[in-house]
């Protein structure tokens, strides 16, 4: 039986990392009467925290004249989910884009919070940020900050990019170290990467390899897009989506624990709408359940026809 910090943090980190930190974290492990179903009356009632309380937010606009580009998503988006375990609702997670600047230099922010609801905050309280720093002209990662709160575990970590030297400067402040790693044209932290490949059309029957930065590591991604499914979600009801299952590699050894499958929307923004591990003791669901922000599409109106303004 595996601890109860390992599997809130395999529940917390599915959506963040999709396949590859679901692979490399332990196995769902913990009794599941300590998430009852029974606690869905309490956190059914959990309020969904705003960015802007979560430091998530940036209101400072960018401080140059030059054009700004546009992407394959909206600037200002913002994603939320549900965290089920056990078919019990145990946290939310917010994920959104923004533009900041260091000195005068404009950089796209992209921000992922997630929290346990007061039901699991009582056993085993969850409060992580990530944030990456990506150069809005090649979108690669300029800087990665990892600040994980899960009970009396703490990580809080930095990586530093430098793609003229082809190198990265990883340092934890938890455990007073550093280390210099070399890194490619491409190599994306997991968030970075995770942006970057809503900008990719997949079809099913195809697979895809990518590298990709965890820790001070670079993994190796295989992602197989597997079929056309449709998902049941709040707010939106049947969404089309291809389903893909990704596995990772680091120096040619598989690194898995459980099946892993995620479901992407086949629409422009290609969300992650679902994403599912399977485990001894049963899954980890993260489900999407709001889109806010720019645009006037699928997302954004049937939210509004579902919740109107009074």
């Amino acid at each position: 039986m595996l601890s109860l910090r390992s599997s809130v943090r395999f529940s917390f980190g599915c959506l963040l990392l999709g396949g590859l930190v679901l692979a490399v974290w332990p196995a769902l492990g913990a009794d599941p009467a300590l998430v009852s179903p029974a606690a869905n009356t309490v956190v059914g009632r959990a309020q969904a925290a705003h960015p802007a309380a979560t430091g998530l937010a940036d209101t400072h606009a960018p401080a140059t004249n030059a054009a700004l580009p546009s992407f394959w998503f909206p600037v200002g988006e913002e994603l939320h989910y549900h965290i089920m375990w056990a078919k019990a609702l145990v946290g939310r997670a917010t994920i959104i884009t923004a533009w900041t600047r260091e000195g005068d230099r404009p950089l796209l922010k992209v921000a992922y919070w997630a929290r346990s609801n007061r039901a699991l905050s009582k056993i085993y309280p969850v409060n992580d940020l990530i944030v990456a720093l990506i150069d809005p002209a090649t979108f690669r990662p300029v800087r990665f900050d990892l600040n994980l709160k899960e009970g009396k575990f703490h990580r809080k970590e930095t990586t530093l990019f430098d793609y003229e030297t082809k190198t990265a400067i990883w340092t934890s402040a938890v455990k007073n170290k550093a280390r210099t790693f070399p890194i490619e044209d491409d190599t994306r932290d997991l968030v970075t990467f995770m942006y970057y490949m809503r900008s990719k059309e997949f079809r099913a029957g195809t697979n895809l390899n990518e590298r990709v930065m965890a820790d001070d590591k670079i993994y190796d991604l295989h992602i197989l897009a597997d079929r056309d499914e449709t998902v049941q979600l709040p707010n939106y009801g049947q969404v089309n989506c291809l389903r893909l299952e990704p596995t990772a590699e680091f120096d040619g050894i598989f690194v898995r624990s459980g099946k892993v499958s995620m479901w992407v929307s086949r629409d422009s923004r290609n969300l992650c709408a679902m994403l599912k591990a399977e485990a001894p003791v049963g899954s980890v669901q993260a489900v999407l359940s709001r889109v806010r922000g720019p645009g006037d599409d699928f997302w954004i109106k049937r939210l509004n026809e579902s919740n109107p303004l009074p």
